[in-house]
C-alpha cells in the first residue's frame, strides 16, 4: 500500500540586516604639506611654503560605516565608494572642476584606486595670500549586504595662506576694564572744595591718578614686534561704542563722557558713566585691521553705618529742630557725604493712645546732609503722651552726571564753551 504524503506551501524568508550608521570626516594625509601655507609675496614669482606644485596636499574623505550586526567591513569604507561621477569635491560650494579657477590634472586630481584612499583629492594649487578655499566632499557607497546605496557628505576643511612678508599688526590697551569708585577719588573732592571755597592744598594736577574720574587709557599699536609711537601712513584710530563702527567725537553732545580719543590716548570722564563698553578700532583702506575693547563701570561704596548725629532732647522753648548725618565706611568717616549720596530726611511722631503707643504719619523733609524742621511741623506735643518722634534718613548713590539743558533742550556751556554737566 502506497504511503500518503503531503507537501506544504513554500514561504520565502531572509536575514534582516540593521541599517548602517555612516560618517565622513576630511583628514589631511600629508603633514609635510598641510592645509596652511605661507607665501613671501615680496619675491617674484611669490615663494610658497610648502609649494603644492612640488609637494601636493592630499585630503581624504574618511568614510566610516558602523554595522550593529558586525557583518559589514569594519574600519574605512572608502574602497566601496562608487567611482562613476559620484566622487564629488566642492570648493566654496562650487563643484569641481570650476571653469577658470580649478582645472583637473593641473590644480587637482581625485584618487580612484580600490583601497582606503579612494575619493581622496590631491591638490597642486597654491592659494593666494590672505585667501581661503573651503573644501567639502560628497560620495556614494554600496552596502553589499543589502544592495542599498548610502549617500555620504563630509564636514568642511579650509585651505588658506598667510603672507609672511608682511608683519602682523595688532593693538592692545593698558586698561581693558576700569572700575571707578568716587569714594576714593581725590580729584573729585578737590574740585568740590574749590567750587565751595573750602581750603585745599597743592595743585589740581597733584590729584590726577588711577583712581580719579579722569581715566586715561593708553593704546598700543604693534607692527610685527615693533610698538609704534605714531601710526603708519594710511592707518587711523577711532573710538566707537562696542558693536558699532561709528567714530565718537570727543566732548560732543552725543558723547560728553569721552574727553579725548587720539592715538595713543583715550580719556573718559567717569562721572558721566554708569556702565559702558567701547572699542578702539584701527582702520586701513576702510577695513578694520585690529581692535581692542574697553569696559567701564562706576560702583559706589555704601556706608558701613549711618545715623542722625543729634540725639539730644529738645527744650520746650525750641522753635526749630536741626540735625545732620554721620556716615562711616569700614576705614574712615565720610566727609562731605552730599558729594556721593542723596540723603532724604524723615520724621514720625509717637502718640500714646489710651495706653497704646502708635505712630503718626511719616513726614518727609528736605534732601541733603543737614536737616531742619519747625517743631510745630513734627507732629509732637508737650505732654508725656505726645512728645516723642523718630528721625532717620534714606540714602542712595547719586546717578551719573548728564548734560545740563536749558528750557529748550539746548546744552549749556561755560564761558570757555565747555559743556556743563550735573
Amino acid at each position: 500500500m502506497a504511503n500518503n504524503t503531503f507537501k506544504s506551501q513554500r514561504k520565502h524568508t531572509r536575514v534582516k540586516f540593521q541599517p548602517l550608521t555612516v560618517s565622513c570626516t576630511l583628514v589631511c594625509l600629508t603633514p609635510q604639506s598641510p592645509c596652511t601655507q605661507t607665501v613671501n609675496a615680496n619675491i617674484v614669482p611669490p615663494e610658497y611654503e610648502p609649494n603644492r606644485a612640488e609637494t601636493p596636499t592630499v585630503i581624504l574623505p574618511d568614510v566610516r560605516a558602523n554595522d550593529p550586526d558586525n557583518i559589514f567591513h569594519a574600519g574605512s569604507a572608502n574602497e566601496f565608494l562608487a567611482v562613476d561621477n559620484t566622487l564629488q569635491w566642492f570648493v566654496d560650494g562650487e563643484k569641481l572642476p570650476i571653469a577658470g579657477k580649478w582645472v583637473k590634472g593641473t590644480d587637482y586630481d581625485i584618487i580612484t584606486t580600490s583601497d582606503d584612499t579612494r575619493g581622496a583629492i590631491k591638490i597642486y594649487k597654491n592659494i593666494a595670500a590672505n585667501e581661503k578655499a573651503i573644501l567639502t566632499f560628497k560620495g556614494v557607497f554600496n552596502d553589499w549586504r543589502t544592495g542599498i546605496n548610502y549617500n555620504v557628505e563630509s564636514d568642511e576643511i579650509a585651505l588658506f595662506t598667510t603672507d609672511k612678508g608682511a608683519n602682523q599688526q595688532s593693538c592692545t590697551v593698558d586698561k581693558p576694564i576700569i572700575v571707578y569708585d568716587p569714594l576714593y577719588d581725590d580729584l573729585l573732592l578737590y574740585d568740590y572744595k574749590k567750587a565751595n571755597n573750602i581750603p585745599v592744598t597743592g595743585q589740581r594736577s597733584d590729584y590726577i591718578n588711577g583712581k580719579c574720574f579722569e581715566q586715561s587709557v593708553t593704546v598700543n599699536f604693534t607692527d610685527g614686534e615693533t610698538a609704534l609711537a605714531t601710526l603708519p601712513s594710511g592707518t587711523t584710530m577711532r573710538l566707537c561704542v562696542l558693536g558699532t563702527t561709528t567714530p565718537i567725537t570727543p566732548n560732543s553732545e552725543a558723547h560728553p563722557e569721552v574727553m579725548a580719543a587720539a592715538y595713543p590716548t583715550v580719556k573718559f570722564d567717569m562721572r558721566q558713566i554708569a556702565r559702558a563698553d567701547y572699542e578702539v578700532q584701527f582702520v586701513t583702506d576702510s577695513k578694520i585691521i585690529c581692535r581692542a575693547a574697553i569696559g567701564l563701570e562706576t560702583t559706589v561704596t555704601m556706608p558701613m553705618n549711618g545715623q542722625p548725629m543729634n540725639n539730644a532732647d529738645i527744650p520746650v522753648s525750641t522753635q526749630q529742630y536741626f540735625n545732620y548725618a554721620l556716615l562711616n565706611l569700614a576705614d574712615r568717616q565720610v566727609d562731605y557725604p552730599e558729594l556721593y549720596y542723596l540723603l532724604t530726611w524723615f520724621t514720625q511722631a509717637q502718640v500714646n493712645d489710651g495706653g497704646v503707643w502708635r505712630y503718626a504719619e511719616v513726614k518727609r523733609w528736605q534732601d541733603g546732609t543737614d536737616m531742619s524742621a519747625p517743631i510745630e511741623g513734627l507732629g509732637i506735643g508737650i505732654t508725656r503722651n505726645d512728645s516723642f518722634f523718630d528721625i532717620w534718613f534714606d540714602l542712595t548713590p547719586h546717578d551719573r552726571d548728564t548734560l545740563l539743558l536749558d528750557e529748550n533742550g539746548v546744552a549749556l556751556c561755560d564761558e570757555d564753551n565747555n559743556l556743563l554737566i550735573g
